[in-house]
């Protein structure tokens, strides 16, 4: 009797300890909606008929300029750039002709000193139509599932995501109507992170949400547009060396690769390059290739700033919380400059709202949304060269974003070519948490907010979608889902480079068509690049190779600062 009640126990123990198991591979259809990044085109309305609309953002700019005179943009810009810089290190008109060409393409985007749209700017009358008719449309498939993308929301990604949630929660309420479900699954892309911190920190505690899903997310800030805003610039040849070999040789569909493809960008590129080579200057430039890149940014970027992405609100929820103080200061100036009181409107009503309601509460909101039985997963990517004009350039990061922000806390080694240190592998051993830490010893998830349910992929640059649409969808379609319930998506993956397709025409390899698999002792080590820290390199640098770099560079640094990005889907960032 003993023995069969002891049996009886036992089997009910195993059951009951099943019971989380069994709960967290629940499946349950629920309605997507997925808020992307600053990717779509905006309009100008006609202010007599809105239904007129005349792009400002997008694709069709470049179209536009692309039609005019490339010669004698080139001629215009590089005159001051030989004669004045290079020759008498005079650098002021060369930075004002810079400004008079390139700025004015940006006229119709740039937001006024208030933070308001100018010239009735907007998303398209096709986007506010989507918007529209999703809203009140049922994408069940025939199983009852939905896709991630069927509930996209379109919304003008410059604007303090605070002013637009309202709207945005009339649109989940009434998605949730039109399928006749009580909750939805919210997915917050690269800057459409912020936006769902926002829709959370108003709404997040009214049981209507069951997932939240962000997919490398800038909310939680990024240190290199943090370093761009605080004026930390450091440039670094080795860096630029493999970004450049990344950006050309293996990653022409990413956010750099596709600005150097453009037939406008290029062409400029190497009329310069030829150019310069013809006249001799390559042989007998007077300063360090690094103090060439120091003059072009320091000029540059403080006249371009202003005029362009500092007044648009999105872009600042980017900034560091520690540091948004001094990213104000160092944009703007104090109270009482002028610059700050020309924009006190733009700083006072629309950034620092979302800087005290949102930035500055980041962990008590998600705390907060959690116990409301909100899920939380991240799927964040490393192994890329960030962009090398920042102090931070060689920390370990997606390219944009930087790993220990977009996996909200995850611990990660000091740099892309060290490992965590011993010490700290010791500890985690001790503790019981060395599951947490990759197999290249590079991460360490246990300390992120969500160590269960944040997933890393190595290799993959921040715009490349491997199997993202996939994981999305899995962890959506599941109750509490995390990284131990599909053997598919482990907590650590890696992209095998030598899986890379190329192009027999150009050779560059195609990142899109490569294999993600789980990260093992074995394969953790391969890389995109040469293991050597100074990159990989096809040949030894000349001074001339090396200008054709600075070139590419320079205009890949101008497509980031600018924020400029097609309606393509590999842009959506």
């Amino acid at each position: 009797m003993k023995k069969t009640l002891s049996l009886l126990l036992a089997v009910i123990m195993a059951f009951s300890c099943a019971i989380p198991a069994f709960a967290a591979s629940t499946v349950e259809n629920l309605p997507n909606i997925m808020i992307r990044g600053d990717g779509n085109n905006l309009y100008a309305k006609d202010e007599a008929d809105p239904s007129i609309e005349t792009p400002v953002w997008g694709d069709s700019i470049f179209e536009n300029v692309a039609n005019g005179n490339i010669g004698e943009t080139v001629a215009n810009i590089l005159l001051p750039f030989l004669v004045e810089g290079l020759l008498q290190d005079k650098w002021d008109n060369y930075y004002q002709v810079f400004y008079d060409e390139i700025a004015p393409i940006f006229d119709g985007v740039r937001l006024d000193e208030n933070g308001n749209p100018r010239h009735n700017t907007s998303i398209s009358n096709s986007d506010i139509a989507r918007n529209a008719y999703n809203s009140k449309a049922n994408h069940a498939r025939k199983d009852g599932s939905y896709d991630i993308f069927s509930y996209t929301y379109w919304y003008d990604w410059r604007l303090n995501p605070t002013e637009l949630i309202d709207d945005f929660h009339l649109y989940v309420k009434s998605i949730m109507k039109a399928t006749g479900k009580s909750r939805v699954n919210l997915i917050g892309s690269c800057l459409g992170s912020s936006f769902v911190l926002a829709y959370l920190e108003k709404y997040g505690t009214e049981g209507h949400i069951k997932n939240v899903f962000f997919n490398t997310p800038v909310g939680n800030g990024t240190k290199v547009l943090t370093d761009a805003f605080t004026g930390k610039i450091k440039l670094d040849s080795d860096a630029i060396e493999r970004f450049g070999y990344q950006m050309v040789t293996i990653d022409s569909n990413s956010f750099a690769g596709f600005f150097t493809t453009s037939p406008m960008i290029n062409e400029i590129i190497f009329t310069s390059y030829d150019l310069l080579a013809q006249i001799g200057v390559l042989e007998k430039l007077g300063m360090t290739f690094d103090q060439l890149y120091q003059k072009i940014y320091e000029g540059l970027v403080p006249r371009l700033a202003i005029a362009i992405y500092a007044t648009m609100p999105g872009y600042w929820t980017t900034i560091e919380t520690d540091r948004y103080e001094e990213a104000i200061k160092f944009v703007f100036g104090e109270p009482g400059d002028e610059l700050y009181e020309k924009y006190k409107g733009l700083i006072e009503n629309k950034l620092n709202v979302y800087y005290e309601k949102v930035s500055s509460k980041k962990l008590s909101i998600i705390e907060a949304c959690e116990k409301a039985g909100i899920h939380f997963g991240v799927n964040a990517k490393y192994g890329v060269q960030m962009y090398p004009f920042v102090e931070s350039q060689n920390q370990i990061s997606d390219e944009l974003v930087d790993l220990e922000n977009s996996s909200f806390g995850a611990t990660v080694a000091k740099d892309i070519f060290s490992v965590l240190p011993d010490s700290h592998i010791q500890k985690a051993v001790n503790d019981g948490t060395y599951k947490y830490i990759s197999a290249d010893k590079q991460v360490d998830a246990s300390t992120s907010l969500f160590k269960d349910s944040v997933w890393f992929q190595k290799n993959v640059g921040h715009n490349q979608y491997l199997v993202d649409y996939p994981l999305m969808e899995e962890f959506c379609r599941h109750t509490n889902f995390t990284v131990y319930d599909n053997p598919r998506y482990p907590q650590y993956m890696i992209l095998l480079p030598d899986t890379l397709a190329t192009d027999p025409e150009t050779g560059e390899k195609d990142l899109d068509t490569g294999d993600i698999v789980p990260m093992t002792s074995e394969n953790c080590h391969l890389t995109l690049w040469d293991e050597s820290p100074e990159g990989a390199k096809p040949e030894e640098p000349t001074v001339a190779s090396r200008l054709m770099a600075f070139f590419r560079w320079l205009v890949t640094m101008f497509k980031f600062i600018l924020g400029l990005v097609s309606e393509k889907p590999v842009l959506d960032i």
